[in-house]
C-alpha cells in the first residue's frame, strides 16, 4: 500500500508540475503579446508626433525631431527609463490629443522628451 501510495503522490506531483508549466507559458505569451501592442502604440505615437512637429517652426521642429531621435535609439538599446518613458507618452497622447501639436505642446512634450532622453 506505502508503494501504490507513493505512485500515486508521484502522479500528482507530475501534474501539478504540468500544470505550473501550462501557466508559466500562459503568462510568458501574454506578456510577449503586452510588449507587441506597447510597441505598437510607441510606433503609432512617434510617428503621429514626427509628423506634427515637422510643421512647427524651425528651432522648435528641429529640437523636438533630435529629441525624438534620441528616444527611438535609447529604446532601441534598451536603455530608456520606464518610468520617464511613461511619462513622455502621456504627455506625448495629451498633446495629440486633438489632432494638432501646438508650439505650447510641443514644449511640452519636448521637455518630457528630454527628460526622458536624460538631457535635462
Amino acid at each position: 500500500m506505502g508503494a501504490l501510495s507513493a505512485g500515486r503522490l508521484w502522479v500528482w506531483r507530475g501534474l501539478g508540475l504540468a500544470l505550473l508549466l501550462v501557466l508559466v507559458v500562459l503568462l510568458l505569451g501574454l506578456a510577449g503579446k503586452v510588449r507587441q501592442l506597447e510597441g505598437r502604440a510607441w510606433d503609432k505615437t512617434m510617428g503621429e508626433l514626427e509628423a506634427r512637429a515637422r510643421t512647427l517652426p524651425s528651432p522648435l521642429r528641429d529640437e523636438l525631431l533630435a529629441s525624438l531621435v534620441c528616444l527611438k535609439l535609447q529604446r532601441e538599446g534598451g536603455l530608456l527609463n520606464a518610468q520617464r518613458s511613461g511619462a513622455f507618452m502621456r504627455a506625448a497622447r495629451e498633446a495629440l490629443a486633438d489632432g494638432q501639436l501646438s508650439p505650447e505642446e510641443a514644449h511640452r512634450v519636448l521637455e518630457a522628451a528630454r527628460a526622458a532622453c536624460g538631457q535635462k
